[in-house]
């Protein structure tokens, strides 16, 4: 091993990929971006020291056999934690070399109990979390049973997104709504790894949908060491998404501590293990009842807001798996409370704003924005590149940035 030893960070087009280049190449850390295509943003970060072109993460099996290949000769070593997509490639990559472990990650179980969402459920509930009602049904009969069990609404949504794509889910508000969505969703060819950790990978999985006044969803993230010692801890609740109902996050403030702090950790430490992590909790704050309904275990969309408050999750990260004694980067006096994903953002509360929808709660939030320190999804005075390539991709497809704000109601 080099005195610091190189990371591979894939989904060099994502924020979660910038922020993990932006965190370790400041620190010294020789940082190699992959992705399918050279158009890819992260390849143009002063923070990056090569780039190399891969397979498209889309094609399972390709990329995982090429990833395997990678680990035997050691061209790649540490990967970077950046989507769902790497982890569960890789930890398919580790059980094809057959090492018990990827280096610096949890085990593949344990990686593929978080990833996929039926095991997740069976996982947080042996771990005594709360979680809602889920099943795994696959056919229409078993759907309608669940459904008599939980009652209406409930939630329709991939079981992993692996092989499915960036499908969402939806709300199913009736049976005549289940009987139209509850079918497979189209996996197409080269998916078969995928589907030998899961046979029923195309089917939906079905959850309660908690219907409270005021919900809020609340994100515990994090970074626990080899021995699930917390190296640094964070929470933040989003606020808007895109497309509205079951979406991305667009707005996330900053929040306290949780009344399930240390429940939500716990939970982590006996899914997960170790490593970066999101947990997403639904809180009622009248009743302080939770429900967790997603474990990442990797960087996160907001990711960069926790760096920017002192919680450098990648360093921290890297930090836990090399030994390296490695200084923290400086944070400002006054921490930013927002991360944001700008265009988004704007065109939903500019078309609330035209609507006439709560305009005095819009134009307050606008306020908000110009007035409330915060951080963007991908911008960076002192690396410019990376932002004006993510915002061009954005642009491209102008229809679909807009169109989900204009059909929601």
């Amino acid at each position: 091993m080099t005195a610091h030893p190189p990371v591979a960070v894939f989904d060099a087009d994502l924020p979660p990929g910038l922020a993990c280049i932006r965190s370790l190449g400041r620190a010294g850390v020789p940082v190699t971006a992959f992705h399918s295509s050279r158009s890819a943003m992260g390849r143009h970060s002063k923070f990056s020291s090569e780039f190399r072109e891969s397979p498209s993460m889309l094609e399972t099996d390709v990329f995982i056999n090429w990833l395997t290949g990678e680990l035997e000769s050691g061209r790649i070593g540490l990967i970077a934690p950046t989507s769902d997509s790497i982890m569960f490639h890789a930890a398919c990559a580790a059980e094809n070399v057959g090492g018990p472990e990827l280096v610096g990650h949890a085990s593949p179980d344990a990686i593929f109990d978080s990833l996929l969402k039926h095991r997740f459920a069976d996982a947080l509930t042996r771990a005594g979390f709360p979680t809602p009602a889920t099943a795994a049904p696959t056919s229409l009969g078993d759907a309608e049973q669940f459904v008599a069990e939980v009652g209406y609404p409930v939630v329709a949504k991939p079981r992993t997104h692996i092989g499915v794509g960036v499908e969402r889910g939806e709300i199913i508000e009736n049976h005549a709504d289940l009987v139209a969505h509850f079918t497979p969703y189209e996996l197409g060819d080269g998916h078969r790894q995928a589907v030998e950790r899961d046979p029923h990978l195309a089917w939906p999985l079905l959850q309660e949908f908690i219907n409270v006044p005021d919900l809020e969803i609340v994100s515990v993230s994090g970074c626990l060491g080899p021995n699930g010692d917390v190296l640094a801890l964070g929470h933040s609740s989003k606020v808007r998404q895109w497309p509205p109902g079951l979406g991305i996050g667009t707005l996330f403030v900053s929040e306290d501590h949780q009344p399930f702090t240390d429940a939500a950790v716990d939970a982590v430490r006996a899914v997960l293990g170790m490593g970066i992590f999101e947990f997403e909790v639904l809180y009622d704050p009248v009743s302080q009842n939770y429900w967790g309904i997603d474990l990442n275990p990797r960087a996160f969309g907001q990711v960069a807001l926790d760096i920017a408050r002192g919680h450098d999750l990648p360093l921290h990260w890297y930090r836990s798996v090399t030994g390296l004694n490695l200084p923290d980067a400086s944070v400002p006096d006054s921490l930013p409370t927002q991360w944001r994903l700008g265009l988004p953002l704007t065109v939903d509360l500019v078309v609330e704003l035209a609507r006439g929808d709560h305009r005095r709660e819009t134009l307050k939030e606008l306020g908000g924005l110009l007035t409330r320190s915060g951080v963007g999804a991908t911008g960076d005075w002192g690396d410019p590149l990376p932002a004006l390539h993510f915002q061009r991709s954005m642009l491209r497809h102008p229809g679909g940035l807009v169109r989900p704000f204009l059909s929601s109601d």
